[in-house]
């Protein structure tokens, strides 16, 4: 069956609306601690992502992102928050919170949203503690990565052979 594209637009738009609902709650937010030029505050870790956030989504926000049915079910708001936390917070830019992720093990700016959605989830919930093990392993494992898989990539770019 083929969808016209009327009937598209509004399946998509019904899809997105969870995310562009969280998305419009942070889109005025800017203050003046650790900035980014053209988007405002930069948390500088993940507490300080929680601060924010809770400061930047109303009580209704959290109360219906903490029901969520478990951390995973973030990922339905990775093209809203999670888009606005890469934008915003500099993910892409190497902004101090993408450095402090980096830090953490995080490679890349889309897993990095996606583990502060999830880390918040997990706070809202009183979970956190259990989450910071789970920030160790993550650590543990792009280690091995980095150790396997891009040792002769920089002894490459050392300009040594490998």
């Amino acid at each position: 069956m083929k969808l016209r594209a009327p009937t598209a637009l509004a399946i998509g738009i019904w899809l997105l609306a969870p995310s562009a609902a969280l998305l419009g709650c942070a889109s005025g937010w800017v203050q003046s601690k650790e900035t980014d030029k053209s988007h405002g505050y930069v948390p500088a870790d993940l507490d300080d992502c929680f601060a924010e956030l809770k400061k930047t989504m109303s009580l209704e926000e959290q109360t219906l992102f903490a029901a969520l049915p478990s951390q995973t079910e973030t990922i339905q708001h990775h093209f809203g928050l999670g888009l606005w936390i890469r934008n915003n917070w500099g993910l892409r830019r190497g902004s101090r919170l993408a450095l402090h992720m980096e830090s953490l093990g995080f490679r890349e700016p889309d897993a990095m949203s996606k583990a502060i959605l999830e880390y918040y989830w997990l706070h809202l919930n009183g979970r956190l503690p259990g989450a910071r093990q789970e920030v160790d392993l993550v650590r543990k494992y792009w280690e091995r990565f980095d150790d396997a898989g891009h040792a002769a990539e920089r002894a490459t770019d050392a300009g040594r052979s490998p």
